[in-house]
């Protein structure tokens, strides 16, 4: 069964040979890594590049490249040395013409003005409904009182005076049709616009922003397309990193969307509601496919879907292994086995589903030697059989903060981290066993990455490089 397992870890290997993106490969797994396991700010630091703002998005190494992101739509490219070789940001603005552009600047400082004003009277008409709820029940109690119902009367005159006004503010906006058509949607501050991990090929990398905007650069800095795809609408921000399969981008906004790699062209168009994980690719037969963190199985060639888990994840991402889909949330963890059929379907199994804590899972699972490593956001660690199901331990890991970033196997050592800054190193194992004193960080949410003896970190200011 160990062998049977390696096995099956390899055949999902071919599809995403060259392709690396959120949590490098999707599984978080660095086996030949060597890192620290014991850092600070000022600890095994190699070096700490200054970034133009926070992002919670992963690093992604591509030979002598870090690519990562900053708020609200920036793309940065790093050498190995911590040197920023090139970073382009990739707003509204980089969609106009020059004419449209200057309008456009024009127009939002007005806009703004504008809601300023509106805003100042919406207060004013809020504070008038109070007082009229407040006068009408006092005079609902007092029937006799003259002088309340005349307040009363008063009340109603100024709120529908004010709702005049507001809704006569609302239509100057109309004023601005440009500075509406680019207003950066509403989004929630854990998330920013810049949550997304953007994805290489070696060739490109692909970055999108919860703005909607999505783009391809060459490795240089060249940028190759820049499209808006949709401005996501139900603002508590956006989190769903591209995927790359072939030569098909998969992005999610409001629907999610196949896109013709090269030229940023739809090629489908499939409803989808609002999810933060990001799609997990793998290979059914010869059918290229991947599983959506509401537990649908498409094809990539027409977005059609082949099957569906029935599990709904809602913040985090499915995690494929071999034929297997690892999922948790809220309160179950599942397994489920896929297959091929004859006519070009998919056949889902479920294997198997083990009560875990009940809360949010921000965090992805982690898969390694045949356990299933779950921590949920307020830092409870829950480790399953992965064959069976069954709960191996569960562990209360005391990291102060909410945990976003997903477990990271570096080595002969497991990583878990929340935005306070704080690790825990552990021993893989059917038992809680810590490999070493817990280190310290500034804050982050982002996964990080390992490669050879050095760990990356995309902090809340700087990108770190921990190693000798």
């Amino acid at each position: 069964m160990k062998y049977l397992g390696f096995l099956l870890l390899a055949l999902c290997a071919p599809l995403l040979a060259g392709t690396v993106g959120w949590r490098m490969d999707g599984s978080s797994r660095f086996p030949t890594a060597a890192p620290q396991i014991s850092w600070s700010a000022t600890e095994r630091v190699v070096w700490a590049t200054p970034l133009p703002a926070w992002s919670n998005a992963c690093p992604v190494l591509v030979g002598e490249r870090i690519f990562v992101c900053s708020e609200p739509d920036t793309l940065i490219c790093l050498d190995r040395t911590g040197k920023i070789l090139w970073q382009h940001s990739n707003g509204y603005d980089e969609l106009m013409t020059p004419d449209e552009r200057a309008k456009w600047n024009t127009e939002r400082q007005a806009a703004g003005e504008q809601e300023k004003v509106n805003g100042g009277l919406r207060r004013a008409l809020n504070e008038k409904r109070k007082e009229l709820e407040k006068a009408d029940t006092d005079a609902k109690a007092a029937p006799n009182d003259a002088a309340l119902q005349e307040k009363v009367t008063a009340l109603k005159t100024d709120v529908q005076t004010a709702e005049a006004q507001l809704a006569e503010g609302q239509k100057k906006l109309a004023d601005f049709p440009l500075a509406a058509k680019w207003r950066v949607p509403i989004t929630h501050p854990a998330n920013g616009y810049s949550s997304d991990t953007p994805v290489c090929d070696g060739k490109f990398v692909y970055v999108s922003f919860g703005t909607g905007v999505v783009a391809c650069y060459a490795l240089d800095g060249t940028r190759q397309w820049i499209r808006l795809i949709e401005k996501p609408t139900h603002g508590w921000g956006h989190s769903g990193s591209p995927v790359l399969i072939g030569d098909t981008l998969v992005v999610q906004f409001i629907n999610m969307f196949g896109l013709d790699a090269k030229t940023g062209e739809t090629r489908w168009t499939i409803a989808h509601p609002h999810v933060w994980g990001t799609s997990a690719p793998f290979r059914v037969g010869k059918t290229d496919a991947f599983v959506t963190d509401c537990g649908e199985i498409i094809n990539v060639a027409d977005g059609k879907t082949l099957a569906a888990t029935g599990m709904y994840l809602e913040y985090n991402s499915p995690l494929v292994s071999g034929d297997t889909i690892y999922c948790v949330s809220g309160k179950s963890a599942r397994a489920f086995q896929y297959a091929a059929q004859d006519d070009g379907t998919v056949k889902v199994t479920k294997l198997w589903e083990t009560d875990v804590r009940n809360d949010r899972y921000y965090a992805s699972p982690l898969l390694h030697d045949g356990l299933l490593y779950v921590v949920n956001q307020s830092g409870t660690l829950s480790v399953l059989d992965a064959a069976a199901g069954t709960l191996v331990y569960e562990q209360r890991l005391a990291l102060g903060g909410t945990i976003y970033p997903s477990p990271v196997l570096a080595g002969n050592v497991i990583i878990l981290s929340s935005d306070s800054g704080k690790s825990v190193v552990l021993t893989p194992g059917r038992e809680f066993k810590e490999a070493d004193k817990r280190p310290v960080l500034e804050s982050f949410k982002c996964t990080p990455v390992c490669d050879g003896p050095r760990m990356y970190i995309r902090a809340s200011g700087k990108l770190y490089c921990i190693g000798e």
